[in-house]
């Protein structure tokens, strides 16, 4: 029996695929952010919560200066090519890191109470922008 003190706890690609689609791309990139520090991938762990942090600025506040359908739409393209190129990039990522038989694969139940606390953190950024620019526009 191999010791378990070997095993990696990841979260499985096909979730944080489906969390960066369904829940927005930051999301998603909060879990691979995770991945990549239980690999020791500092350089990719970086990179995902860069990208995560790009996705709001981009998508979310930039979405408050152009609200009508055509944003939305383009929102909606991006979510599923991103999620889908995280997806690849954590698949790729776990294949290259780990061996398989050293993964065990966190539970969704988990998955879902994060990616909910990121949301909530998302949407409290959000109302606090929204506050703000009607701060300022109301002068």
């Amino acid at each position: 029996m191999e010791n378990e003190s070997t095993k990696i706890k990841l979260w499985s690609p096909t979730m944080i695929g489906i969390a960066a689609f369904v829940l927005t791309y930051p999301v998603g990139s909060v879990f691979a952010a995770i991945n990549a520090h239980r690999l020791r991938d500092v350089k990719n762990k970086q990179k995902y919560i860069l990208n995560g942090i790009l996705y709001i600025i981009v998508f979310i506040f930039f979405g408050f200066f152009f609200q009508d359908r055509s944003m939305t739409g383009l929102i909606g393209i991006a979510n599923i090519f991103l999620a889908y190129s995280l997806y690849n990039e954590m698949q790729n990522e776990i294949e290259g890191n780990a061996e398989k038989e050293s993964i065990i694969y966190e539970s969704w139940g988990k998955a879902v109470l994060i990616g909910i606390g990121v949301l909530v953190v998302l949407g409290l950024l959000v109302f606090g922008f929204a506050i703000l620019m009607v701060m300022f526009n109301s002068q």
